[in-house]
C-alpha cells in the first residue's frame, strides 16, 4: 500500500511546472548482449572465453549436454541523468522466465528463485515476475557498466528438459528507472500475475468438478473418464503454480507440480483418446505404459547418475511424441466416422499441442501462459463435446424406447397373424379333414392331415427363428451367419453371398446382437439397395473384434441419411442402437451407385 501511495505522489510532484523528478521515467539498456553456459558458477565469470553474442528479448533453447543455466552479459554507459540523480535507482527486468541472480559492477544486487541441481524438482520459481533491484549508491558509473544475469534454463542436461514456454529473458526489455515508480509497477504485475493465476485455479476446479459429478453419472457407460479426469487433474496441477504460489510465498515444490504434469498428461491424453477408438494393440499399449513408468521413475528418482536420467529423459521424448501422435490418429478417426463432437475434440488437441510447444516460435504471444490457455481450452473443448455426446445419448434413448414400443406392437400384430393365417387355418384344416375321413373312409384325407402337419410345423420353426435365432445358441455366430446367407441365397436366388469368417468366442449376449447386425445389414442392402452381391467379413485379434458387410448395391449419401433421419425409420437408426449395446463403433461409407461398407468394431 505505501508502494502505491508513494508512486501516486511522485506521479503528482511530476506533472508540476518546473519539476526536475524522472519519476516514470524508464531508460532501456543498449549494447551487445552476450550469453554463455553458467555450469555450475555462483559468480559472474571473470574471463572473455566462450561468449557469444545473443538476441534480448528472446527464448533461451535447451541444448543436448548443456548446463541448465545461463550468463546474460552486457556492458553499458549510464544515461547522465541518472548518474547525477539523487534518486534511488533500480534496475529492472520486465519479464525473466524462472530463477535468475543479478550483478552489476562486480556486487550481487539481487535475485529470485532457486537454482537446484540437475534433474531435481523440488524448489518453487518464479515464472514471469518483473524483477525490481535496487542499485546502491554510487555503484552506477557514467561509463563501462557490467551487467551479469544468471538464468535458469531448464532442469536437466538433454535438449527439451525445460519448462513449457521456454525461458530465460523473453519479453519486453531490461532498463533503469527510479525505484517507486518501478515499484509500483512490480506490486501491480504481482497482483495482475495472482488474479490471473487465481482464475485459471478456479476454473481448473469448477472444470474437474463438472467432470466427477456430472459425467460420472451419464446414462451410458464412459470406458474413456478415468483418464478424462486423470488427464484435467495432471492439467490443473501444472497450471496452477506459476506465480501464485511463489507470490504468495508458498514454498510447496511449484516446479515439481510442473513436472509431474509435464511427464503424466501425453500417455493420459493418448490413453483417454485410445479408450474411444482402440487404435493400439493391447500389446503395443502395455508395452508403452511400462517404458513411460520406468522412463518417469528414473527422471524422478535421486540415486541415478545424469548420464541414466539423461538417456531415460529421451526415452520419455520419444514415448511423449509417439503419445501425441497416437492421439491425433484417433482424433481424426472420429472425425472420419463422423462421432458426437470428434471435430472439437480434434481443435482441442491441435490447440494444446501448440500451446506446450510455442518455445519454437519467434514470439511467446502471452508468455508462459500459452500453456494455461491452451490446457484450459483443451479441457473445456472435452467437456463441451461430452456434454454433446450426453444430450446425443438422451435423444436415442427417447427414441430407442419409442421404437421399442412400436416394434412390441408390430411383433404382437405379426405373432397374431402369423398364428391366426398360418397354423391357425391349417389346424382348422386338418380337423375338417379328419371329419371327413371318419366319414367316408377316404385315405387320402390321411395324406392331406400329413401334409398340413408338415407346412405348420416349418410355419411354427419359421416364426420361433424370428422370435430367437435356435441355431445361433447350438452352434455360434460363424455358423449361424453361413446358415442364414445359405438361406438367403436359396430364397433369394438373384443374391450372391460370400462369407470370410474366422472363429471367434463371445458371450450369448454379443453373439446375438452381431447376429441381428448382421441381418439387419444384409437387409437394408436386399431391400433398399438392390444389391445382388454382399460379402461378409469377421475377424478378431487380442483386443478387437471387426464384422464388415460390403454390397454392391445403389448406395446412398451418408450424411444426407443421417441428417434426414425420420423418427419412425428403422434400417440405420436400428444399427447404431444394437451396436451402441455392444458398446462399439460402427462406420458407414457408401456413395450414390458405389455400394456400401459397414463396418462394426467392437472392444473385447
Amino acid at each position: 500500500m505505501t508502494g502505491w501511495l508513494t508512486a501516486t505522489i511522485i506521479l503528482l510532484l511530476a506533472a508540476l511546472p518546473g519539476s526536475q523528478s524522472m519519476a516514470g521515467e524508464r531508460f532501456p539498456l543498449g549494447g551487445e548482449w552476450m550469453l554463455r553456459d553458467a555450469a555450475e558458477s555462483e559468480s559472474p565469470p571473470g574471463d572473455d572465453a566462450a561468449w557469444h553474442a545473443v538476441d534480448v528479448p528472446a527464448i533461451i533453447p535447451q541444448r543436448h549436454r548443456k548446463p541448465t543455466s545461463v550468463w546474460y552479459r552486457l556492458r553499458f554507459d549510464a544515461p547522465p541523468a541518472l548518474v547525477a540523480s539523487t534518486e534511488p535507482i533500480a534496475l529492472v527486468i520486465d519479464d525473466i522466465r524462472l530463477s535468475d541472480q543479478t550483478w552489476l559492477n562486480g556486487a550481487r544486487i539481487g535475485g529470485e528463485g532457486k537454482f537446484s541441481g540437475r534433474w531435481r524438482f523440488d524448489a518453487t520459481n518464479p515464472q514471469d515476475l518483473m524483477r525490481v533491484y535496487a542499485l546502491p549508491a554510487d555503484l552506477l558509473r557514467a561509463r563501462d557498466n557490467r551487467l551479469y544475469i544468471r538464468a535458469k534454463i531448464g532442469f536437466g542436461d538433454g535438449w527439451g528438459a525445460m519448462f513449457p514456454g521456454g525461458a530465460g529473458i523473453v519479453k519486453e526489455e531490461v532498463a533503469l528507472a527510479p525505484l517507486a515508480s518501478a515499484a509500483a509497477n512490480r506490486q501491480k504485475t504481482l497482483i495482475r500475475a495472482t488474479l490471473a493465476d487465481g482464475v485459471f485455479i478456479t476454473l481448473g476446479v469448477i472444470d474437474l468438478l463438472i467432470i466427477v459429478l456430472l459425467l460420472g453419472r451419464s446414462p451410458s457407460p464412459i470406458p474413456e473418464f478415468k483418464w478424462l479426469v486423470l488427464t484435467s487433474l495432471l492439467m490443473l496441477l501444472g497450471s496452477a503454480g506459476h506465480d501464485i504460489f511463489y507470490v504468495l510465498g508458498l514454498d510447496i515444490g511449484g516446479d515439481l507440480l510442473l513436472i509431474i504434469a509435464l511427464l503424466g498428461v501425453p500417455p493420459s491424453i493418448a490413453l483417454y483418446f485410445q479408450a474411444q477408438h482402440g487404435y493400439l494393440s493391447r500389446r503395443a499399449l502395455s508395452t508403452g505404459v511400462v517404458l513411460w513408468l520406468v522412463s518417469a521413475s528414473i527422471i524422478f528418482l535421486p540415486g541415478f547418475s545424469d548420464n541414466i536420467k539423461l538417456a531415460a529423459w529421451y526415452l520419455y521424448s520419444a514415448i511423449a511424441l509417439a503419445s501425441f501422435i497416437c492421439a491425433l490418429v484417433c482424433a481424426i478417426r472420429g472425425v472420419r466416422q463422423k462421432r458426437v463432437a470428434a471435430k472439437i475434440q480434434l481443435l482441442a488437441l491441435v490447440v494444446y499441442l501448440f500451446s506446450i510447444r510455442t518455445q519454437w516460435l519467434p514470439d511467446v504471444f502471452f508468455g508462459h501462459r500459452n500453456v494455461q490457455i491452451g490446457s484450459l481450452f483443451y479441457r473445456y473443448a472435452l467437456l463441451y463435446a461430452y456434454l454433446a455426446r450426453i444430450r446425443r445419448i438422451q435423444l436415442d434413448y427417447r427414441s430407442l424406447s419409442q421404437r421399442v414400443t412400436r416394434i412390441a406392437d408390430a411383433v404382437h400384430g405379426n405373432l397374431s397373424r402369423e398364428m391366426h393365417d398360418g397354423i391357425g387355418q391349417k389346424l382348422a384344416s386338418m380337423k375338417l379333414q379328419l371329419q371327413l375321413a371318419g366319414r367316408d373312409g377316404n385315405g387320402g384325407h390321411l395324406n392331406n392331415i400329413r401334409e398340413e402337419l408338415d407346412s405348420a410345423i416349418t410355419a411354427l420353426r419359421r416364426i420361433l427363428a424370428g422370435l430367437h435365432p435356435l441355431h445361433l445358441d447350438r452352434y455360434g455366430l460363424v455358423s449361424a451367419i453361413r446358415q442364414e446367407a445359405r438361406h438367403i441365397e436359396k430364397m433369394r436366388g438373384k443374391v450372391k453371398m460370400d462369407t470370410r469368417l474366422e472363429p471367434v468366442t463371445l458371450d450369448k449376449e454379443q453373439e446375438l446382437q452381431l447376429f441381428r447386425i448382421f441381418q439387419e445389414a444384409v437387409g437394408n442392402a436386399i431391400h433398399h439397395g438392390r444389391a445382388s452381391k454382399i460379402t461378409v467379413e469377421l475377424s478378431a485379434n487380442d483386443r478387437l473384434l471387426s464384422m464388415r458387410l460390403t454390397d454392391n448395391g445403389a448406395g446412398f449419401d451418408v450424411g444426407a441419411k443421417a441428417a434426414n433421419r425420420k423418427p419412425g425409420g428403422l434400417g440405420l437408426v436400428s444399427l447404431r442402437e444394437r451396436v451402441a449395446l455392444l458398446d462399439g463403433e460402427l462406420d458407414i461409407e457408401s456413395e450414390a451407385g458405389e455400394g456400401t461398407c459397414v463396418t462394426v468394431s467392437v472392444l473385447l
